[in-house]
């Protein structure tokens, strides 16, 4: 059992943080679907807004990609990150 511990990995970046970050992502991959230019233009400005928001969150494409694989691994803490952006990105009702 005291293996099991030892070999359990962390997460790159902290579960909040990272939920952040795919929040961010979203929100922008939604805003770029809704561009009215060509499909090459949404790829150019996909790149674009991408590396923005690692900037932002002063990461580098590979921690994102290496947490990334960390919660895929791990599909509850991903779902449970998913539920908190809904939850935040919600327009509450009048």
């Amino acid at each position: 059992m005291l293996f099991a511990c030892e070999s359990e990995k962390e997460a790159p970046i902290e579960f909040n943080k990272f939920k952040d970050i795919l929040k961010d992502m979203h929100l922008i991959e939604s805003g770029i679907q809704n561009m009215s230019v060509n499909p090459q233009e949404k790829d150019k400005k996909g790149k674009e807004y991408f590396q923005g928001i690692l900037k932002k969150h002063q990461i580098d494409k590979n921690k994102f990609n290496e947490s990334l694989e960390y919660y895929i691994k791990h599909p509850k803490m991903l779902d449970s990150m998913y539920v908190l952006m809904l939850t935040e990105t919600q327009i509450p009702a009048k």
